[in-house]
């Protein structure tokens, strides 16, 4: 397939909301299942959890700080959450998703707050992973995303503008992109009031902005 020449050098995905959509089946497993680890790691009720965890939101805009603020960790999450998902049971090949990445030219990597086995079976069910020339997790001592993008941009050896960051979450996922100078696209209808260029889906993102 002849590939498209594009404006970026180089493009960054999150996973879970932003390559397959929160609507999936996948996202709503994920929702369930920390929200019963939280109940059971904090000993209270999941509504109990949860308001928890929001009432820290205004100070700790990223979920995982608000998690290890309560006394949580990066390898309990990881654990609790993922360890038990097929990601097969919930979602199926993508063939338009990776037709549009074949047509592009320039690498595609992943930045996921999930852990790195869990990634690689998302991306082999959507019948892209080898698209994706790396994909990135984090751990306890670097859980920033915007750690992880200055590595791949130096790596690449590119300027940070010469970068794209892909998310459904605008803290987590596209605030450290912006910092840094890189490009962000919203994907999906969640953080309204942000003003970025925004999908729903990340199809019509990438047909779009490449």
């Amino acid at each position: 397939m002849e590939t498209m020449k594009t404006r970026f050098k180089c493009r960054i995905f999150d996973l879970d909301g932003t390559l397959y959509p929160r609507k999936s089946p996948l996202f709503a497993e994920i929702r369930k299942r920390t929200n019963e680890w939280l109940g059971k790691e904090l000993g209270v009720t999941e509504e109990e959890a949860i308001r928890r965890l929001y009432v820290l939101k205004p100070q700790y805009p990223d979920y995982l700080d608000r998690f290890l603020k309560v006394g949580l960790s990066v390898k309990g999450y990881h654990e609790g959450v993922f360890a038990e998902i097929s990601p097969a049971n919930f979602l199926g090949p993508d063939m338009e998703l990776r037709a549009i990445l074949e047509s592009l030219d320039g690498p595609n990597f992943v930045v996921s707050y999930a852990p790195l086995k869990y990634a690689e079976l998302v991306l082999k069910v959507l019948g892209i992973r080898e698209l994706i020339r790396q994909v990135h997790s984090i751990d306890e001592e670097n859980h920033f995303k915007g750690r992880k993008y200055a590595e791949i941009t130096a790596i690449e050896s590119i300027l940070p503008s010469e970068g794209i960051v892909f998310g459904d979450n605008f803290t987590v996922d596209l605030k450290p992109a912006l910092e840094l100078g890189m490009s962000a696209v919203i994907i999906g209808e969640e953080d309204q009031m942000v003003k970025l260029a925004r999908f729903i889906d990340i199809r019509e993102a990438l047909k779009a902005i490449d």
